[in-house]
C-alpha cells in the first residue's frame, strides 16, 4: 500500500457527482421507476450545485 500515501484526498464534489451517475444509471437500468429517479436526480443535482456544478441551460 506504500503507493497510496501520496495519494490526495478527491475533492468533495465527487462524492456528489458519483452519486447522480450511480441515479442515471439505476433509472436507465429499470432498477428504479421513474418517478423515484427523477426525485433522486433533483436531490443529486441540489447537491451539485452547492459545490458550484450545475447543469447547462
Amino acid at each position: 500500500m506504500g503507493y497510496m500515501r501520496n495519494m490526495p484526498n478527491p475533492p468533495k464534489s465527487v462524492s456528489p457527482l458519483k452519486k447522480f451517475i450511480s441515479t442515471s444509471r439505476s433509472i436507465v437500468t429499470n432498477q428504479v421507476e421513474l418517478p423515484l429517479g427523477i426525485l433522486r436526480l433533483k436531490n443529486n443535482l441540489y447537491w451539485l450545485k452547492q459545490h458550484g456544478i450545475a447543469p447547462d441551460s
